[in-house]
This record gives C-alpha cells, structure tokens and sequence, in this order.
C-alpha cells in the first residue's frame, strides 16, 4: 500500500529585522491604520509573534504608535479639508404613518450640500502656508515677542561687555560654549528684528 506523503506545514513568520521591520510596521499603520491582527497579516506573522517582537523590541512597539499617530493626523487633516471646501452628503429620516390597523415607516432621503467653511480654509492655510497667509497682526506680536526676548538676552550679555577683563578661567569648555552660543543668538535676533522692521516699514509705505 502506497503511503501518503504528509504535507509539510506552512510556518508563518519572517526573521526580525531591526532596520526594516519598524520602518514597514509604520507605514502600514500610518496608511491603513490597521489593528494588531490586520498588522500581523500584512506583516505575514502570527499574531503570537506580532506581540512577542512589541514586547521584544521597543523601536518596533514605538514605530506602530507613531504610525498610529500618523494615521489619526491624516485623518483630521483630511476631514478639515473636507470642511473647508465643503462637500454634499445625503440625509436620511424615517417618516411613521398609522392609519389604526398598519404602521407604515418610510425612509426618506434627501442630498444636501455643505457650503465651504472660511474658518476652516483659514486654520489650512495659516498652517499650511504661514509666511503667506499669517496675518498682519500675528506677524507684529511676533516681532514684539522677539524683540522682548532679545532684550532680556542683551541685559544677560550686557555686564559681560562691560568687565573688559573678566576673569572666565573657573569656567569650564562647555560653560564658555554657552556663553559664546548665547552672545550670538543676540547679535542674530539684533540683524532679524532690524530686517523686520524695514520690511513693515515698506509695507506701510
């Protein structure tokens, strides 16, 4: 009698690689949005061994919470465009007649439009297009916040210039580089608010 050759068991899963495991983990989340079970299909592993690489390797468990987020993002992205340029849908409602023997349910429906929301196409464009759309106002109290920071950072300076020869020898390297880092972000916000301020004087002229 001829014997039947057993047919070998598919084992399902792949070796986990550091570099791409994470990187196709968060783009399946962040364009799919999928569960664990969805997740370990495309992946083609158990589901078994889907949590055991979450408990495994953290940059794996971070890339699907990031993909996640990236996902949710999209979504309220989309949504807020959707908004902002209004779209049709179709209301439903249910209409119950009862004339004494039968009760009757009718299901109406009715398309409608959604008109364009100029709030929403403000919020889009303020952050999709920020030195284009900002608006005047929020440029000025932009200005003003860098010019009280850089103030606040010239009186911090200022004593320093003045001691001509002032002893930094108990200073350590990293302390000097601070130092020095932060003479220069003065003397950077001092050339940025003299630029803003000639070009909102060209404005209003």
């Amino acid at each position: 009698m001829r014997k039947l050759k057993k047919k070998k068991k598919i084992r399902r899963g792949s070796k986990y690689d550091p570099e791409k495991t994470p990187e196709q983990a968060r783009y399946i989340c962040s364009v799919y949005g999928c569960t664990n079970g969805e997740l370990a299909n495309y992946l083609k592993i158990d589901y078994s061994t889907l949590n055991k690489w979450k408990e495994e390797y953290p940059d794996f468990r971070n890339a699907i919470a990031e993909g996640h987020n990236q996902n949710q993002n999209s979504k309220v992205e989309l949504g807020l465009l959707k908004r902002a340029k209004g779209y049709a849908y179709t209301e439903s409602t249910e209409e119950v007649t009862d004339d004494g023997e039968k009760t009757t349910v009718k299901t109406k429906k009715v398309k409608k439009h959604l008109p364009p929301d100029v709030r929403a196409q403000e919020v889009w464009l303020y952050n999709r297009y920020p030195e284009k759309w900002r608006p005047p106002q929020y440029v000025q109290q932009n200005m003003q916040v860098n010019m009280r920071t850089s103030q606040r950072d010239e009186q911090r300076i200022t004593p320093l210039k003045n001691q001509k020869r002032m002893d930094l020898s108990y200073l350590d390297v990293k302390e000097l580089q601070n130092l020095k880092a932060i003479a220069d972000k003065v003397e950077d916000k001092k050339s940025i608010n003299k630029n803003q301020e000639l070009e909102v004087s060209a404005e209003v002229s």
